[in-house]
Parts: C-alpha cells; sequence; structure tokens
C-alpha cells in the first residue's frame, strides 16, 4: 500500500512539475512520436512558402515530409490510436497480420519489413537532417 501511495506521488509530482505523465516519460519515443506525427501531418497539408535551399520544389519537400511521417507512423503503428492516428498511419499501409507458427505459437507477421525497416530509417535520417527546416 505504501508503495502504490509512493507511486501516485511520483506520477503527480512528474506530472505538476514536469507538465508530462509518467507514462509519456516511460515511453518517451512513443509520446514524442505522436506529437510529431501529427504536427508534420498539419505542416504537410499547409501551403509552404518555401523549401529547404538544397531542394528544388515544394512538391519535393512534400515527398521528404511523407518519408518522415512514415517514420512517425511505423513508430506508433501498435500502439492504441485516437482516430486522427489510425487514418495516418492507415495512409502509409504499414500491414501486419497475426499468425500461428508450426510451435501453435501466436507471431505477428510483417508483410514486406525489410522494406519498411528501410523506409524508417531513411525517414528518421531526413527528420535530422531537415529538423531546423520544419517551419513556414
Amino acid at each position: 500500500m505504501k508503495r502504490k501511495i509512493k507511486n501516485l506521488i511520483k506520477r503527480i509530482h512528474c506530472r505538476l512539475k514536469y507538465k508530462v505523465s509518467y507514462i509519456e516519460s516511460y515511453n518517451a519515443d512513443i509520446a514524442i512520436s505522436r506529437k510529431a506525427l501529427l504536427a508534420l501531418y498539419v505542416f504537410k497539408k499547409l501551403e509552404k512558402n518555401g523549401h529547404p535551399i538544397d531542394l528544388e520544389s515544394i512538391e519535393e519537400w512534400n515527398e521528404i515530409i511523407n518519408k518522415i511521417l512514415f517514420s512517425f507512423a511505423y513508430t506508433i503503428k501498435d500502439e492504441k490510436l485516437n482516430k486522427i492516428e489510425r487514418k495516418i498511419v492507415k495512409e502509409y499501409e504499414i500491414k501486419e497480420e497475426i499468425g500461428v507458427n508450426e510451435n501453435g505459437e501466436i507471431i505477428v507477421i510483417y508483410e514486406n519489413y525489410d522494406d519498411n525497416i528501410k523506409k524508417y530509417n531513411e525517414g528518421m535520417k531526413l527528420f535530422v537532417k531537415y529538423y531546423n527546416d520544419l517551419w513556414d
């Protein structure tokens, strides 16, 4: 009982002091990906006035933003998603299915797993490269 109260106090303290829930700090990759996914999704839809200097067009810039969005969608695909997150993840067609192996164990089968990992890594590298250009 004492332990539960101590944990509750720690979680309340975290929320009040840092404005972040304990769960968000424990799963920071998911929390950051969720916020970035929504912000970038809206950013992509905006009519932009420019693009990074090393790119030739707004269309090329939107393609890069799309690759970055894939990475964040891939990160949260297995989480409990809200309506808009589900819509975005669905757009990127990240497919998986539950199967049973020869030992009768339940497994998750990822379609195009290697391709998805390559796309994920490319999107994250682009996110780092263009992080300071994510404004208009």
